[in-house]
């Protein structure tokens, strides 16, 4: 008989998903803020930049919706704390 009790997972597979979400959030970040550098980078004269490659303190900061970390850093922490909030269950349903 399997005494492993599989409503355990639940809450470790949102945790996991989480962090995954954060993983990609922080690899598209990456990813577009090489290309802005690269384009930076070969620029020759002052007249060779792009508009959009100057940016405010908050979009510095990534506190804008096109921020790829915002982006996933909301689903990340509602799957925190759904995981928490299922392992809280758990502990209740289980005392």
């Amino acid at each position: 008989m399997d005494s492993f009790p599989h409503k355990l997972l639940w809450p470790l597979t949102c945790f996991v998903l989480g962090l995954i979400a954060m993983g990609i959030g922080t690899g598209m970040y990456l990813i577009t803020e090489s290309r802005t550098l690269h384009s930076m980078e070969r620029s020759t004269s002052i007249l060779d930049f792009k508009v959009g490659t100057s940016k405010s303190p908050t979009q510095h900061a990534g506190l804008t919706w096109q921020d790829w970390r915002t982006k996933m850093a909301i689903p990340a922490a509602a799957l925190f704390v759904l995981g928490c909030f299922l392992g809280l269950i758990d502990l209740w349903e289980s005392s």
